[in-house]
């Protein structure tokens, strides 16, 4: 469905960061989520927020954030950090699945003078806020893609031998890596393809690892791209080191 008076190409889009998820692994203070941690000084998920308010398209971003994790906008043990202005915040749910429909909602709540018929054909990016580097060549790359799908992912060749095994570990099957892609983040949708799929996963009981997921299982066609940006997660203490090493050595703005 495509936005009525634009054209396909110009339809301004909404961004929602998933930052749901604790520090457990990170070994961080009690109560202090990942995406706090700090990459050169900066909030992970503030590096993870950037590039989607400098993209001249989007024009709205919520982040999901927990509960607890909204006591601890601008104080000391987040670095004193606070979402740009402009920034919607929504309540994370117990699942990532819930977590992306609560940002949905935040956006529908906020959409202004869009009538509804252009609020669910606005394109919507989807990104895992502990991963700090997108590059916005892969946000352009995904919008393009989107026209003519129902969804859109950025993916990273597998560089090791894939592997499908039994319940005992035994090796079952060698796939063709070259067939094979790590799905990454930001995944581009329509908003009412996206919501009526997390809707339909939930009446269905079932969970899904990603946005992707849920649409492919729902009937739609889901396209790669080929990603630009780094592939780095924010999971343990080391991928910060890593996080700080890329940064040094690209010298882009995150």
């Amino acid at each position: 469905m495509e936005a009525a008076g634009r054209e396909e190409g110009t339809t301004p889009a909404a961004a929602v960061i998933v930052a749901a998820g604790d520090g457990r692994r990170m070994g961080l203070a009690a109560g202090v989520a990942k995406v706090f941690a700090l990459v050169a000084g900066k909030p992970v998920v503030a590096r993870a927020l950037g590039p989607f308010l400098r993209h001249p398209r989007v024009t709205q971003v919520v982040l999901v954030l927990r509960p607890c994790d909204r006591e601890l906008l601008g104080t000391d043990r987040i670095a004193g950090w606070n979402p740009p202005s402009g920034v919607l915040l929504a309540e994370g749910g117990r699942t990532r699945r819930e977590s992306v429909l609560a940002g949905l909602r935040a956006l529908g709540l906020a959409r202004g003078s869009a009538t509804p018929d252009e609020e669910d054909a606005r394109p919507v990016l989807v990104h895992d806020g502990a991963r700090p580097f997108v590059d916005p060549r892969d946000l352009d790359a995904l919008l393009a893609a989107l026209e003519g799908a129902d969804g859109a992912v950025p993916g990273a060749p597998l560089s090791s031998s894939l592997k499908r095994v039994d319940p005992d570990l035994w090796i079952a099957e060698s796939p063709d890596r070259a067939r094979h892609r790590l799905a990454l983040t930001p995944q581009a949708f329509r908003m009412r393809t996206l919501r009526e799929a997390l809707e339909q996963a939930g009446r269905a009981g079932r969970e899904v690892s990603d946005c992707a997921e849920a649409v492919a299982a729902a009937g739609g066609r889901v396209r790669m791209i080929e990603a630009r940006s780094p592939d780095l997660k924010i999971t343990f203490p080391a991928d910060l080191d890593l996080a700080e090493a890329l940064l040094a050595r690209t010298r882009r703005e995150y």
